[in-house]
């Protein structure tokens, strides 16, 4: 994907930049400064990787005026609170990550990573996506 980051650079400047800082193995997590802004970066990073046959999907924002022009189908799923509130699939996976990000020299959050992760072995004690 940098390879192809490098050719395209000319014609999708700002996909190319965010493609060459925001992946994390197969996930891509930006930021834009307004909803506009947000909305060009889903367009040049999408029409770039086009240029390869890579097709993103699983697009969340917390605008929903910038997803307008993804498919339902490759939006990703919300969970819904009572209190109206929303946010994006838990999984193990994610959760893991979260876990994994600690780093903690001193071990002064080591209780807090403990539970974590026996919170974690639960999970699949209990076989929960």
């Amino acid at each position: 994907m940098h390879q192809l980051a490098m050719d395209e650079q000319k014609a999708f400047p700002i996909g190319a930049d965010i493609i060459k800082r925001d992946f994390c193995v197969d996930d891509l997590i930006s930021d834009g400064s307004c909803v506009q802004e947000a909305v060009e970066i889903l367009k040049q990073t999408s029409g770039l990787l086009a240029k390869g046959n890579f097709k993103l999907r699983k697009w969340c924002s917390s605008d929903a005026t910038v997803l307008q022009s993804i498919p339902e189908e490759d939006r990703e799923s919300l969970l819904k609170f009572n209190d109206g509130s929303d946010i994006t699939r838990l999984t193990r996976r994610s959760i893991l990550s979260s876990i994994a990000r600690f780093y903690d020299r001193l071990d002064l959050v080591g209780p807090v990573i403990t539970k974590s992760k026996i919170s974690m072995q639960d999970l699949w004690r209990e076989k929960l996506d």
